[in-house]
């Protein structure tokens, strides 16, 4: 695994103080814990480490400097964060770049505020993100997320990551109240059927009370 050069927090300017909003209020206090357990768990880190071993791999013979490495483990860990925080918003790679460049909690969790001026990711680099690991390395991240909410601090004996009671993962509970419909693909010829059989079933009703039948049974179009 790389050697991740350790990093100076940067000057930072203080989030503002939102009053008379409960959901948002809400939301920064979410996105706060979202940053403790990405922190606290290891996981940013881990995502930092492989993402690093993956951009030294495609050229074993380089060696970067420290300016470029700490640049591009800045990159990976904003990364991590904007495709967590994508995922919360719902947005695609346009609107999440429009949402970062006017929201200044979303630009605090992402790590791209800055005082003197904001440089936001472009819908471009928004979807390099999205690609930045192979899937099978995304999914030992989140076994990594979801095994630290297990585990106790030695010195503490508290759950790692603070919660107040440790993931049960022995039993698994399902609501098996709704189950998905069997439905057909809509292909044209299906909706061909359907509509006939459809028509058909109300040309039986009609001759059900007495009007002139001038065509074949309606059960001789709904052969399968």
């Amino acid at each position: 695994m790389a050697q991740i050069i350790p990093l100076q927090g940067e000057l930072r300017p203080v989030l503002p103080t939102v009053r008379g909003n409960v959901d948002y209020q809400r939301f920064e206090a979410e996105l706060h814990r979202i940053d403790e357990l990405l922190r606290l768990s290891g996981v940013e880190a881990l995502f930092v480490e492989r993402s690093l071993a993956g951009w030294l791999a495609r050229d074993p013979e380089r060696v970067p400097t420290t300016h470029e490495q700490t640049k591009y483990q800045r990159t990976s860990a904003q990364a991590l964060r904007c495709n967590v925080l994508q995922r919360l918003l719902g947005e695609d790679f346009r609107g999440m770049s429009r949402r970062l460049a006017e929201c200044a909690l979303f630009q605090w969790f992402c790590g791209v505020d800055r005082l003197e001026q904001v440089r936001v990711p472009s819908k471009s680099q928004l979807a390099r993100y999205f690609q930045w690991l192979p899937e099978a390395q995304v999914q030992a991240l989140v076994r990594r997320l979801v095994q630290a909410a297990r585990e106790a601090e030695a010195a503490t004996g508290f759950n790692r990551l603070w919660l107040a009671n440790e993931l049960e993962l022995d039993t698994v509970w399902m609501d098996s109240t709704c189950v998905a419909a069997d439905i057909h693909f809509p292909v044209d010829w299906v909706l061909l059927r359907d509509a006939t059989r459809t028509l058909m079933k109300a040309t039986g009703l009609i001759r059900q009370h007495g009007l002139k039948r001038r065509m074949p049974a309606p059960s001789s179009f709904c052969g399968r």
